[in-house]
């Protein structure tokens, strides 16, 4: 689960001298959010926001002559007076749960992955994350169906359910071990199979299908 499956490689980069309205057109024109400020060397030195942009010019309400003003302001402001210098950044090998720790401790939209010269690889934003969590839960995998079995804290229980799938021969995809708000779960992702024919077999198994469709 490294980042660097998931991340966007060799991402459009701005440098420290680069005024504002240039960067406003670029956020304007592309989808992206944030934007890595990197030094001659390719080093980064910070990262601008579109949310950084906005707040940058002057307000709706301001008089026509402060909106002026601010405007030719703006037109020669480099980035580096409005950039975030104190940047969060990652490695190639972060992992996902490094990300998960991050955000639970910042309000942060994107990352620039650095190698260790601090040099910019690729950047990791929530997008990212929530394709590559759709992608270890597989949701983006056709003609499958995720069956819910109750984790009853045996040691055997990945084996057993894994079992029960090999004895039907049913493609097996993926195991997933959960406990949400007190409910020990194990989801299966399989290939598209009768559940009723599952329901029966785990019940010979000592197996239980939980959930809103089939109650254990």
């Amino acid at each position: 689960m490294y980042i660097k499956f998931y991340m966007t490689p060799n991402p459009i980069s701005i440098t420290p001298d680069t005024l504002v309205p240039k960067v406003k057109k670029m956020f304007k024109e592309n989808s992206f959010r944030h934007l890595p400020v990197v030094d001659s060397t390719g080093r980064v030195v910070g990262i601008i926001t579109d949310r950084d942009i906005r707040s940058a010019y002057p307000s709706v309400v301001a008089s026509p002559q402060e909106i002026k003003s601010e405007l030719d302001r703006l037109s020669e402001t480099p980035v580096a007076e409005i950039m975030a210098s104190n940047v969060m950044t990652l490695k190639e090998d972060s992992t996902l749960d490094e990300v998960f720790m991050l955000l639970e401790h910042q309000r942060v939209g994107a990352y620039p992955v650095v190698d260790e010269d601090m040099k910019l690889k690729g950047m990791f934003s929530l997008r990212d994350l929530l394709q590559a969590c759709a992608e270890l839960l597989g949701l983006k995998e056709r003609g499958t169906n995720l069956i819910p079995f109750k984790d009853d804290g045996s040691k055997d229980i990945l084996y057993r359910i894994s079992g029960l799938f090999l004895e039907l021969d049913i493609p097996l995809y993926k195991l997933i071990r959960t406990t949400t708000k007190g409910h020990d779960i194990v989801y299966a992702r399989v290939k598209n199979c009768d559940l009723g024919l599952v329901k029966k077999a785990a019940e010979t198994a000592d197996l239980i299908i939980v959930g809103p469709n089939l109650k254990g």
